[in-house]
């Protein structure tokens, strides 16, 4: 064969159109766009322009979410949850995820979200431990209640009740319970942190240490198993630190997300907390260290 000829026929062979494929169900759809992507995947341009744009994509998600099941994330982006595992342990191996069981979140760091987000992250279970805590606190008593997000939502279950004396640091709670009910708040002043609407400073210390309130409800950052009740901001985790001292009974409420999680500044022991109010019972590897606690779970 010539030279001449041979070119010829490998172009034909280079412009033959490819069989159809018959797409039959959403399964083999996915089928078929998972071997699409493991094909564009073996070269270079196809790794950069569908995997890490897929990766992209997992992370959008989990900025708005914070936690993704496989199944949504693979539901979502039209491939197999084995893709997405794929992806997942790309993500996790380069510090930008974390993989729990059948799902993925953000990794933890030293900052939290603003106040604002927090209040309205998680609001289900952040109102079902409001409201757990809630029916823990007798009418006519004296409280502290701290300037966290589920603090603000126990606020907010404790307007039903009547002759509160309450102290607190946090603005949102003030004006909550202030002028309803025969309530009286007590708000300790002093200059504001504007990305947690409370004050921290020598005021605030001085103002708390006056008082010596029946029962505490603390937020909290972190539930680290090894340094105990975490928090993000010394002002926050110092002024706690002040009201455990001079409080007869501490109640902290948080949520599950909180078990686990490593804070940046240690705010007290385990054994410091007389009531934890959450709302899924506590991971197992919790259970000496709550011990002396008493564990309630709301719903």
């Amino acid at each position: 064969m010539h030279f001449r000829d041979e070119i010829r026929r490998q172009s034909r062979l280079m412009w033959r159109q490819p069989q159809k494929s018959v797409i039959k169900s959403k399964e083999d759809h996915i089928f078929l766009t998972d071997r699409l992507a493991e094909a564009s995947e073996s070269t270079t341009g196809g790794a950069r322009g569908m995997k890490y744009s897929r990766q992209d994509k997992i992370l959008k998600a989990l900025g708005a979410a914070k936690t993704c099941s496989i199944s949504d994330l693979a539901q979502t982006l039209d491939v197999s949850e084995e893709t997405i595992r794929r992806d997942v342990r790309a993500l996790e191996e380069a510090g930008k995820v974390h993989k729990l069981h059948g799902a993925v979140r953000l990794p933890d760091n030293v900052f939290e979200s603003p106040f604002d987000a927090r209040v309205n992250e998680r609001t289900e279970a952040k109102q079902a431990i409001a409201a757990a805590a809630a029916l823990l606190v007798p009418e006519h008593a004296s409280i502290f209640i701290d300037s966290g997000s589920t603090s603000l939502h126990v606020a907010q279950a404790l307007r039903g009740h009547r002759q509160l004396s309450v102290v607190t640091n946090a603005l949102d709670v003030a004006r909550v319970l202030a002028s309803i009910n025969n309530n009286r708040v007590f708000f300790t002043g002093g200059e504001i942190d504007q990305d947690y609407r409370a004050a921290f400073d020598a005021q605030a210390h001085d103002f708390v240490g006056r008082f010596s309130p029946d029962l505490a409800i603390l937020s909290i950052g972190a539930l680290d198993l090894e340094h105990g009740m975490m928090d993000f901001h010394l002002g926050e985790a110092s002024i706690k630190q002040k009201v455990i001292r001079s409080t007869r009974k501490i109640m902290v409420v948080a949520d599950e997300s909180k078990f686990g999680r490593r804070g940046l500044i240690h705010t007290c022991r385990y054994d410091a907390v007389d009531i934890l109010v959450t709302d899924i019972a506590p991971p197992d590897e919790f259970a000496a260290a709550l011990m002396q606690s008493h564990v309630v779970v709301a719903g």
